[in-house]
């Protein structure tokens, strides 16, 4: 899942005022970067729009890689990765990829069933475990509803194109109720706190921020200190 992240920082550089120097010193690696992520994508001939994985391993690493496909948050980074990369080149008078926009124009929609986001298309059930079913598991290893929020990316750590708000609203007050909590890391609680301030809900952003969690302490360094995954 991190194969857009160069494209991330570089667009954070042009942003910070880099100008044509940063389109210079990175436009190959922005270049190379949204190629990887416009081959990776295959064609679903059954639905007509492009796939990713299987194989693929996403930010929400407890689903199998052989089976996994479409995972919500890579769907979203991929996506905004080559169109960011289409405006670096538009940026530098260059014309637009037509390839590129040809795998775009047959990019899905981020999954979702019952007016729920879903982590992956592959995972049509999983909203509807039982509730509390993880909390009450002495194994969490067992539980799907655990690891990174995933499905809440698109909005917060991206900007969110097309996304339905309404939809992510229900999506996280649902991750909020059934989430297993002993098994989140330090940079989720920020990744919470982005969506919930795009959800225009502040307050919730700053709570979710410092939220008393024991994985989310830092160090000095500021890191996350390795800690007991059954401590609440």
């Amino acid at each position: 899942w991190q194969q857009p992240h160069p494209i991330y920082m570089s667009e954070l550089l042009y942003r910070a005022g880099g100008g044509a120097r940063v389109l210079r010193t990175y436009g190959e690696l922005v270049e190379e970067s949204a190629a990887l992520l416009a081959t990776y994508a295959h064609l679903d001939e059954a639905s007509g729009k492009m796939r990713l994985g299987p194989p693929i391993i996403p930010v929400q690493e407890n689903f199998a890689p052989l089976t996994t496909f479409d995972p919500a948050s890579e769907l979203a980074s991929s996506r905004w990765g080559i169109e960011t990369a289409q405006a670096w080149r538009e940026r530098a008078g260059k014309a637009r990829r037509a390839d590129w926009d040809a795998v775009l124009a047959r990019w899905p929609a981020l999954p979702q069933k019952d007016g729920l986001y879903l982590p992956a298309r592959s995972e049509p059930g999983f909203w509807d475990q039982a509730a509390g079913a993880c909390k009450s598991n002495a194994v969490i290893e067992a539980c799907q509803n655990r690891d990174h929020m995933s499905f809440l990316m698109p909005l917060g750590w991206l900007p969110g194109r097309d996304v339905d708000k309404a939809v992510m609203r229900r999506t996280f007050d649902r991750m909020k109720r059934d989430w297993d909590l002993r098994q989140t890391w330090g940079w989720d609680y920020p990744m919470m706190a982005m969506t919930a301030a795009r959800l225009g809900a502040p307050q919730e952003a700053v709570d979710w921020l410092f939220f008393n969690a024991r994985n989310n302490q830092f160090g000095k360094t500021g890191m996350t200190p390795r800690v007991h995954l059954d401590a609440h």
